[in-house]
């Protein structure tokens, strides 16, 4: 086992010195660019120089809010896994929530995912289905002539956005609510929830306990789940005696091809996350990464190499 016997970052005041002023520093010079990696041909940029220098990633962190300050998000999306190093550090100096976007297998619950292809082969992203809208009822069991109220929590869905839902389960027809539908539409309200109101029929017929299946949808042909499908237990009380979208920013070190970028830009949009822009550390603009983009959002880069 070796020891390390040179000078401690405390015993030279390393690690207790104020940040240093350096919004004159060229980032770019920092910047190694490592030929022929991953592959021959590829010129890598590497960012550690600059993340190795605490007064240096705070001032990369310091402009990426700067620029990303105007388009007003409420979330980070950091792509893995640089974009979490980027996007980690950008939504504490922000004081925004962080969602990742992961390689397959790595994420638990229901997703979406989505295929896409990159400058050297073809990869997969995965977002969970309930990163931006969660459903949460007022009840897990529910006896027959009560009233069930739903909370729809959304954290990256526009107010004023309408969604749709979908209430079934085996045996689950309209006879067994005495008030609500069993489909139909809700608009997102100013503090990015909508509820449901339901009223459990108390009928005279002997079905035994039923679950009761609850849906929330992007569109009005069902196609397009948000968040994870809640359950509800509806006791039969002839046998049984009674008992929220915000603005989202995706961050990524690097926008070469943009095909990650924009997988993952979709993967937020079916999550039901209104995409406000991208942001990036490094742009190679020579690959023309940003005609992969949506249209009319838009794309902030510290340092563009044309």
């Amino acid at each position: 086992m070796s020891i390390d016997s040179s000078p401690s970052a405390a015993s030279t005041g390393e690690a207790s010195r104020p940040p240093q002023p350096q919004a004159l520093v060229d980032l770019r010079q920092l910047v190694s660019e490592i030929p022929d990696f991953p592959k021959p041909g590829i010129l890598f940029r590497d960012l550690t120089p600059l993340m190795r220098d605490r007064d240096v990633w705070q001032e990369v962190i310091r402009r990426l809010a700067v620029q990303s300050e105007p388009l007003q998000p409420d979330l980070i999306v950091g792509i893995e896994s640089r974009g979490f190093i980027v996007g980690m550090a950008l939504s504490m100096a922000m004081g925004l929530g962080f969602v990742p976007i992961r390689k397959p297998g790595k994420l638990p619950g229901p997703l979406h995912r989505v295929d896409y292809e990159l400058e050297y082969g073809s990869d997969r992203l995965e977002i969970q289905r309930h990163a931006f809208v969660t459903i949460t009822p007022s009840a897990s069991i529910i006896d027959e002539g009560r009233v069930l109220t739903t909370t729809v929590s959304t954290t990256a869905i526009a107010p004023g956005t309408t969604l749709y839902y979908e209430l079934s389960g085996k045996g689950i027809d309209a006879a067994d609510f005495a008030s609500g539908t069993l489909t139909g539409q809700e608009t997102v309200g100013s503090d990015g929830s909508l509820r449901l109101s339901h009223t459990i029929a108390n009928d005279e017929r002997s079905e035994g306990p039923e679950v009761l299946e609850i849906r929330i949808f992007a569109d009005s042909d069902h196609r397009l789940q948000l968040g994870d499908t809640a359950y509800v237990t509806i006791n039969d009380t002839s046998t049984t005696p009674g008992c929220s979208g915000k603005r989202v920013l995706v961050i990524d070190d690097l926008l070469a091809t943009g095909g990650t970028a924009a997988a993952a830009g979709e993967l937020v949009t079916l999550a039901g996350g209104n995409l406000c822009g991208f942001g990036f550390v490094i742009e190679l603009a020579e690959l023309g990464g940003r005609g992969k983009l949506p249209a009319g959002v838009p794309v902030e880069s510290l340092i563009v190499y044309s």
